[in-house]
Parts: structure tokens; C-alpha cells; sequence
């Protein structure tokens, strides 16, 4: 019996027969053969440009490239290529051997690419992964690369929250501010209150509100934990441009404000 390179995972939908003959009788069997074979697919893309992992107009960066062998069979001497027919993109290297690519595993690919410098942000370029190996196997995936940040250019710049499908939670409101870093428009959270304890030795806290003088702020980042049993930090927020506000004579309370995001989320469907 002879099984065909290239098969796909399947079991035979027909049966295979074989006649057995001895000097006394002769007798027929019939049985399947389940045929594996790879069956390797994109799984995630990382993008590293030393910075944000976005990629802007004119950068280079390497890109990290995740497959998976969904398959019931290792794929041996395994290589991939990328193609692009983009105009925004360069592939600067486009071949990578993974070799021995097992059946259930992710295997990871790196190529380095360009983006030119007058790509428009929140384009986007299709990219093609044709993954080769032993015994004619042969598959093609495709990717996407997103130059800049999905919604820079869709997000607030309408002034208000209409042109997408927000959700908003929390105890502060969300408003629009203008005092964006990039573009006119930006989302600004409430005031946040804060409740601190005074400890004994602590005294960046008063160093802090020492620094209040003729209605002068001294702007500081706060770092907010949670904290696990074992007071080991388990969620970490930074709150920038924060600032001691004395309510009354007691100093009991630290007003936080202009935190930059805070349970603001995109709905997804």
C-alpha cells in the first residue's frame, strides 16, 4: 500500500481490504488507517521597535512571528517565507528555518521590516507566512501589519465620544480635554480621592505637601498597588501629574486628577 504525500489529517472514509489465503481456507479483513499529517497556522504576531511595540511611519523593527502545528504530525526541515506586494513596506529579511516543527507546539519566526516613512497612520498591509517542509508539505497564512495605533486617528478627535462605541465605568466621569499629546482631543478621567495612612518614618508624604507654597502644585506620579496575602504587588496603575490637595486643616486626603486611563474600554462584539 502506498499513502500520498501532501495528505491532509483525515481518516479514510473508505475501507481498505485485504485477502489472507492459507492451504486450508481463505478469509477477508477490512480496516481504516487514520493518515496525520501537519497542519501549521499563524498564531500571534509581536512587534519589537525598542519603543512601544507599534510600528510608526519610518521605523524599522523586528517582528516575532508564532505559528502552531494543529496537526497530528511533526513537520520536519520546516522554513517560512513572508511576501508583501505593500508599497508602505520593506521586507528587510524574509526567510527563517524552524526546523523540526512538532505536532501541538508554537514555533516562532523573526524577520525585520521598514515602514515607510509616508505611510498613513492606521494603515493596513497584509502579509503572507508560506510554511514548507519534508514531504511536500505546504501551507500559507496571512497577517496583518497596523502602522501606528488603531484609533490615533478615530478616537477623540471628534470632540466627544460618539465617533466609537465606549463604554465607560468607575465613580469619575470621563470627559474631553484638549490637553492631548498627540492630535486636539483626549480623554481625561474624573477626580479620583484617595485615601492615605500616615506611618511611622514616611515622609515623602510631607515632603510632598511641604512642597505646596502660594498655591504652587508640585505635580508627581503615584504608583498604586494591589497587593496579594503575602503584600506582593499583583496589579500595578501609575497615576501622572497627580497632587496633594489639603481639604481643610487636616491633611487626610490626596485628591488625584488628569489620570490618563482608567476602566475606559473599547466595546468589542
Amino acid at each position: 500500500m502506498r499513502i500520498a504525500r501532501g495528505v491532509q489529517n483525515k481518516v479514510l472514509e473508505s475501507y481498505l481490504e485485504m485477502n489472507i489465503t492459507s492451504n486450508e481456507e481463505s478469509w477477508i479483513v477490512y480496516f481504516s488507517i487514520e493518515l496525520n499529517a501537519p497542519i501549521i497556522e499563524f498564531e500571534t504576531l509581536f512587534i519589537n521597535d525598542n519603543d512601544d511595540g507599534i510600528l510608526d511611519p519610518g521605523e524599522t523593527a523586528d517582528i516575532y512571528v508564532s505559528f502552531k502545528n494543529n496537526g497530528g504530525a511533526s513537520a520536519y526541515n520546516t522554513f517560512c517565507e513572508i511576501t508583501e506586494t505593500d508599497p508602505y513596506v520593506t521586507l528587510n529579511s524574509a526567510i527563517y528555518e524552524l526546523g523540526t516543527f512538532t505536532s501541538g507546539s508554537i514555533m516562532t519566526a523573526m524577520y525585520n521590516i521598514s515602514i515607510a516613512g509616508n505611510a498613513q497612520i492606521g494603515y493596513i498591509a497584509n502579509v503572507f507566512a508560506e510554511i514548507n517542509a519534508d514531504m511536500n508539505y505546504s501551507n500559507t497564512s496571512m497577517f496583518i501589519l497596523q502602522i501606528g495605533f488603531a484609533y490615533t486617528n478615530e478616537g477623540f478627535e471628534t470632540g466627544d465620544f460618539t465617533n466609537l462605541d465606549w463604554v465607560m465605568g468607575g465613580s469619575a466621569d470621563w470627559t474631553i480635554s484638549t490637553d492631548a499629546v498627540e492630535g486636539i482631543y483626549c480623554a481625561k478621567s474624573g477626580n479620583i480621592t484617595l485615601k492615605k495612612g500616615i506611618f511611622i518614618k514616611d515622609n515623602n508624604f510631607w515632603k510632598w505637601v511641604g512642597a505646596i507654597k502660594m498655591n504652587t502644585i508640585k505635580r508627581e506620579t503615584v504608583v498604586i498597588q494591589l497587593l496579594d496575602e503575602s503584600a506582593k504587588p499583583i496589579m500595578t496603575w501609575k497615576v501622572g501629574q497627580s497632587f496633594a490637595k489639603l481639604p481643610s486643616k487636616s491633611i487626610k486626603r490626596i485628591l488625584i486628577q488628569e489620570m490618563n486611563s482608567i476602566n475606559l474600554t473599547k466595546k468589542t462584539t
